[in-house]
């Protein structure tokens, strides 16, 4: 947390946040004028495995968790060559 964050924290969660540190998720709020959307904080969240093949099974296909996981594997660092940021841009606006 920073100075312009207040530092709250979920309460202790049995079914939620298991893998972060006393299963407790960090609750940005922004202490100055602005408030929290100053801080411009992002969550990056996969989703269930499930989700995605019941989406498949409902007729959609390559939208099963094993068809799209090396997409999402690929954008952990963003090293991969198709992510350079040039043609990611021009790509958007045409």
């Amino acid at each position: 947390m920073t100075r312009i964050d207040w530092g709250y924290r979920t309460e202790p969660m049995t079914t939620a946040c298991l893998g972060l540190e006393g299963s407790r998720s960090k609750w940005p709020r922004g202490k100055v004028l602005g408030g929290s959307s100053v801080l411009n904080y992002m969550l990056y969240v996969r989703g269930n495995r499930r989700d995605y093949d019941r989406w498949k099974s409902f007729g959609n296909p390559g939208w099963g968790y094993d068809d799209i996981l090396y997409y999402f594997k690929v954008t952990y660092f963003q090293t991969h060559k198709s992510f350079n940021t040039m043609q990611w841009s021009l790509a958007l606006l045409n």
